[in-house]
Formats: structure tokens, sequence, C-alpha cells
């Protein structure tokens, strides 16, 4: 037994590479540099390639008037660009710069997206093999604050109904310094608030620890907590 693979007389094209610069920062443009490969046994007329950033709404909450900004976009699914390329000879490869502005996003983890012959205007050998995705980490840029947990402690074991003391530590590891108050607050395994307090302020550079108390009347056997 063994596998037949069927080679017709057609173009096949595919994304070879997505490359970016390693670290990337809010508010700054984005080089991208989309590599595409024409491996099929026939020259390709025009296409053109997609160039999306995914990313989970839940975990980046991006306001809908600024998804609207991107053309085609959606949340989860950002539309970056889209650029022609009039033909791609047999067993050859071209490379797609496009810049992406990043100034409308958040910080966090985001996925490029790279789809060649996004319209479907090309008949091909493989249409199974049009798309990659590389991972994107968009930092805060240095001109920002930069608020981040260093630390999360609590006692490991305590009587049900004893208020449990938990303190979180925090930082700003950003240039810049935060005038305004903020609000940190402990969460139990669900996402349920139990517990916050304003922090008016915090410098560059500056740690400051922040003491709860929490009650333990509601839980039972072993609970995780969170702070945000």
């Amino acid at each position: 037994a063994g596998a037949l693979q069927i080679v017709t007389n057609k173009p096949d094209l595919s994304i070879s590479s997505i490359q970016f610069p390693e670290e990337n920062f809010l508010g700054e443009e984005i080089p991208v540099k989309v590599a595409v490969l024409n491996s099929g046994l026939r020259d390709s007329s025009s296409f053109n390639i997609a160039l999306y950033i995914n990313y989970l709404p839940e975990a980046i909450p991006i306001p809908e008037e600024s998804i609207i900004q991107f053309t085609g976009s959606s949340p989860g699914k950002i539309f970056a660009g889209e650029k022609r390329v009039v033909s791609l000879p047999q067993n050859s490869s071209a490379e797609i710069e496009f810049s992406v502005d990043s100034s409308l996003l958040f910080p966090g983890e985001y996925f490029f997206e790279a789809v060649v012959d996004s319209s479907f205007s090309v008949e091909e050998q493989n249409e199974n093999n049009n798309l990659i995705q590389e991972n994107l980490l968009l930092s805060a840029s240095s001109d920002y604050p930069d608020l981040v947990i260093i630390s999360l402690d609590f006692l490991p074991s305590v009587e049900q109904g004893e208020s449990i003391p938990v303190s979180a530590k925090i930082k700003n590891n950003g240039l810049e310094n935060v005038s305004d108050s903020f609000i940190v607050s402990v969460y139990d395994s669900e996402g349920k608030v139990l517990a916050s307090k304003i922090v008016y302020g915090l410098e560059s550079g500056e740690e400051k620890t922040v003491s709860f108390s929490v009650s333990s009347s509601e839980f039972s056997g072993q609970t995780e907590f969170s702070v945000s």
C-alpha cells in the first residue's frame, strides 16, 4: 500500500515565510516581508497576497471603534493589507513587503496570517497550502508605563470562614510614571472579583505591595487566586 500523488500542469502557490523584527513595540510601524513560492509546473497569472493580524478578543480587548478603522476587519481578525503580484514563473519565488501600523492595537500576543491567492483567482495544483501564521508579541512602547505583577502571596491553608491575607507586589516597568489611579483586584478560579484596592499612581521603576483580606467562607477544598 502507498500514497499516490497526481501531478497536474498547474501553478502551485504557497507562502514560505513571514518575516518581521523580533522586538515590536506599540505605536511603531512593523515591517513585514512575505515570501511566496510557485512550486508548480506552470507560470501563475496575477494574484493577491493578503495579510491579517489574528488575536483572541477575550485576551486583547481592542475597542470596536479601533477595529472598524481597519477595512474588512472583525473582532479577532484584523485586515492589515493586500498586495497584487502580476505573475510568478514556475519554480521561482518573490518577496512582498507590508508595513503594519500598530498604533491602534494593544500590547499582547498576535498572529500574523499571510494568505496567497486570497481572491482565489489562480487554479492551483494544491489549494491547501496557501496560508501560514507566525506569532507576534507586541510590547508596550518604552515611552509608556508598563504595569506588571511581580508576585502574589497568600497562606496555603486556612480554616473555612477565616480571612485570607493576600498580598500582590506590582511594579511599573515602563519609563513613564502612572499619574492616574488604577484598580488592582484579586480573582478566584472562575474569574469572580474577591477584593479590590485603588492604587494612586506608580512612578517609573517603583514597586508597591497591595494587601487584601479575602473571606474563605465561600470556599471549600482547594481554590486558586489570580490578580490583575
